[in-house]
């Protein structure tokens, strides 16, 4: 949309977001599990979509549980990526502590996104949160995409040589 200054920084915004995983792996001389980062990108990718072309509107409530999903896994992956970083600077965990730790943590974020929905919610009047019931599933998602980011590094886990 022509003049529609909102949309295009939240384009723009979301693909400096995207960058961020190809510029940590430059950064820090890393290697991500493969698929992460797809996964941040298609999280992004669906919130960005979701915002501008209405679906978490038009597909309520449906859209927006598949997005909470989604980005539950692309931030369980980058938890998971954060802990193999540490893990290569000799901060070892046992892999429970790995796992739970991704779910905790992906958790708390979600959290912290229900609070920033409802804050938004209050100051412009929207309708991002529709209540205690969407909170739940919101966070129901979150926990599902966090359990299979957590499947996921188990199965990278084991794949790996034992001597890494």
């Amino acid at each position: 949309m022509i003049g529609d200054t909102t949309r295009l920084l939240v384009v723009i915004a979301s693909m400096l977001l995207i960058l961020l995983p190809s510029l940590s792996e430059r950064l820090l001389s890393i290697k991500l599990p493969d698929g992460t980062k797809m996964a941040v990108a298609i999280a992004l990718l669906f919130h960005v979509a979701g915002g501008i072309n209405q679906y978490y509107w038009i597909y309520a409530p449906y859209y927006d549980k598949i997005a909470h999903c989604i980005s539950g896994f692309a931030l369980g992956l980058v938890l998971f990526s954060f802990f193999l970083y540490l893990a290569g600077k000799g901060i070892r965990m046992p892999l429970s502590n790995v796992y739970a730790g991704i779910i905790l943590l992906v958790f708390c974020f979600g959290v912290f996104w229900e609070i920033i929905e409802l804050s938004i919610d209050a100051l412009i009047g929207s309708t991002y949160n529709l209540g205690v019931v969407d909170t739940f599933f919101d966070m129901a998602g979150n926990t599902l995409g966090s359990l299979g980011a957590v499947f996921y590094a188990k199965y990278v886990m084991q794949s790996m040589p034992s001597n890494i």
